[in-house]
């Protein structure tokens, strides 16, 4: 083993602890948010995180709500998850659609974990939210 492989294997475990620990939080608190909805809803509707683009700058999800086969767009609730990790960018990215390009320089940041939760905590305590829209709409049209 050359001093070739250690250089490499430790500048990667660096690159990629902050994206993964961002990474994880993001979904992990996505996660509980998606079981908070279902059981409300009685099984009806939940939360998801869908990958609309990864590249190496960054990885973009969009939360959408699901109900059985519908999905709808939670708008203003695209994340970016850059390759440091956080700050984690919310909002709506700008797309260029030729070159598939997503700039996310008017995205909001969110600088760890309890602010990940705090985001959707606003969502969930905000009746006319587009999160609680989508999952009110799924509940009273879907049946289980």
């Amino acid at each position: 083993m050359s001093d070739f492989d250690d250089l490499i294997r430790a500048s990667l475990q660096t690159a990629n602890a902050g994206f993964q620990q961002a990474d994880t939080d993001l979904n992990d608190v996505v996660r509980q948010v998606s079981e908070s909805i279902s059981r409300v809803s009685g099984g009806k509707v939940s939360l998801r995180l869908v990958v609309l683009s990864d590249k190496p700058e960054q990885r973009i999800y969009q939360a959408q709500v699901v109900s059985g086969k519908q999905a709808a767009e939670v708008e203003g609730s695209n994340f970016a998850v850059t390759t440091n990790g956080y700050p984690i960018l919310v909002g709506i990215p700008t797309v260029d659609f030729a070159s598939q390009n997503f700039d996310v320089s008017a995205m909001q940041p969110l600088n760890d974990k309890a602010a990940i939760e705090a985001h959707f905590r606003s969502q969930l305590a905000t009746p006319d939210s587009p999160l609680v829209f989508k999952v009110a709409f799924f509940s009273r049209n879907q049946k289980k």
